[in-house]
């Protein structure tokens, strides 16, 4: 299970949610990433409030799509040396 959070309207703060969801395993040329870090700007702000040049798809729309962490696991097919992969020790 993953927490994510999610909106099912947009508007302030207040309509951010935080939700459970079952992740699948990775499929041919994917990667599970356990995130570590996320960023969140200004676009994020204004694609919650509904003031982004494009309209979020609800309901359940996330934010951010900058993030940081490990590989937890490999789909089949998948080069575990990918850019930024860090061994755990």
């Amino acid at each position: 299970m993953a927490n994510v959070v999610l909106f099912d309207e947009t508007g302030g703060p207040g309509v951010l949610r935080l939700a459970e969801m079952s992740l699948p395993a990775p499929g041919q040329g994917q990667v599970q990433v356990r995130i570590d870090a996320i960023g969140l700007n200004r676009a994020d702000t204004l694609f919650r409030a509904g003031g982004y040049y494009y309209q979020p798809t609800l309901p359940a729309s996330r934010l951010g799509s900058e993030a940081a962490g490990v590989v937890e696991a490999v789909g089949p097919d998948t080069d575990r040396r990918r850019p930024c992969h860090r061994d755990r020790p």
